[in-house]
């Protein structure tokens, strides 16, 4: 009896964390990564289904779409998008936010898709400092 009531409890407690732990964000003071603007095409894969979007931004743990299709939150889903300049992914993701057509979605954190995301977001903002670094060195070392 005692196995069962500790069995039980186990498992509330893991249902009440995956609840909230999927509750949508409520703004970027509780986003864990930052996030990059991106808009590109990308393939939203159900169960029974796949639907077209795009996306809105980027980032290590997730990203924002737009798209037209029936997801709830918490459900499962396969995404599949290209990064710029040619780098495919695909990764599978849990709906954590859906708002009319937007829909915000956490990565699966033990996928190998998600080393490539994190890599291709390490370099875009490498490459965005060093564009920027050149244009703030001339600004400083210009004569008023």
């Amino acid at each position: 009896m005692f196995l069962v009531i500790l069995c039980a409890t186990i498992a509330v407690a893991v249902l009440v964390y995956m609840l909230l732990a999927s509750r949508p964000n409520s703004g970027a003071q509780q986003r864990r990564h930052p996030r990059l603007d991106l808009a590109v095409p990308v393939a939203i894969h159900t169960n029974d289904d796949k639907h077209l979007g795009e996306t809105k931004n980027i980032s290590q743990g997730g990203m924002l779409l737009h798209a037209l299709a029936p997801v709830s939150i918490s459900q499962p889903i396969r995404l599949k998008f290209t990064l710029p300049p040619q780098a495919p992914v695909e990764i599978p993701a849990v709906v954590t936010f859906k708002k009319g057509q937007q829909i915000g979605v956490r990565f699966d954190p033990t996928h190998h898709g998600r080393s490539d995301i994190e890599r291709w977001i390490r370099d875009s903002r490498t490459a965005k400092k060093q564009e920027e670094s050149p244009e703030s060195a001339a600004s400083q070392t210009a004569p008023s």
